[in-house]
């Protein structure tokens, strides 16, 4: 038999209500002393505790996740009993801390998605395969495919002076970063200077669909660097 009452279910009704949030959207468990609350399936919880024989004596328990997923299980500060209307208080900062941050993030949808969707598809498709470093020769042929690449952009997308510096500038980081990197690691830092130039050049979505293909066209001919690509 449980030892919470109607007037406990209550007052974490209401709470939940308070922090305007849906209580539809949590799910709870109730067991002898313990009334554990958890919001849908995101492992996120609190968990009233109630001390045996006493009145009105409680402990609380919840996880949280953090924005980088990393998971904690808090407890009351040495396991010291405290009121109900204490825990609630608690409770309250969880909903409104931990619950709402999870639902901001989980509804919030990433922007770059739009930017440039074949992103994905390129760090997809070159995740895999040797960790090898560039050969000498091979940082040489790069430097030239991609000089050619930015006189090609430039005379394709008829960019100003001050547009045309700042793609030569992303592209001698290409070129700096091979000698440095390995070419695993390379194709994973293009993707991100190739985005930054989607954006430092206000490109549309077609033209940064435009802008991958040439860098694709230029690099798979010889250095083999983004063999199983899915083409944009």
């Amino acid at each position: 038999m449980s030892d919470f009452l109607n007037l406990h279910r209550k007052a974490i009704y209401d709470t939940i209500k308070g922090a305007r949030l849906n209580p539809d959207e949590f799910k709870f468990e109730e067991r002898d002393n313990i009334f554990k609350i958890e919001y849908q399936d995101s492992k996120l919880f609190f968990e009233f505790r109630k001390i045996i024989s006493s009145n009105n004596q409680f402990k609380y328990k919840f996880k949280t996740i953090f924005p980088h997923k990393r998971i904690v299980t808090n407890y009351s500060t040495g396991f010291k009993p405290i009121t109900f209307n204490s825990c609630l208080g608690f409770f309250d900062k969880f909903l409104k801390r931990q619950v709402k941050f999870h639902i901001k993030e989980t509804r919030t949808p990433n922007p770059w998605n739009k930017v440039h969707p074949s992103s994905y598809d390129f760090i997809k498709g070159n995740s895999e395969g040797p960790d090898e470093p560039f050969t000498k020769q091979e940082t040489i042929e790069l430097r030239q495919r991609l000089n050619a690449l930015t006189k090609t952009v430039t005379n394709e997308f008829k960019l100003q002076q001050a547009d045309a510096k700042k793609l030569q500038e992303h592209v001698e980081k290409l070129i700096e970063a091979s000698k440095t990197q390995s070419k695993k690691d390379w194709k994973m830092f293009a993707v991100g200077v190739l985005i930054s130039i989607v954006t430092t050049l206000s490109l549309d979505t077609s033209q940064g669909k435009r802008l991958y293909k040439l860098f694709i066209d230029v690099l798979t001919e010889s250095l083999n660097l983004i063999d199983g690509l899915t083409q944009p």
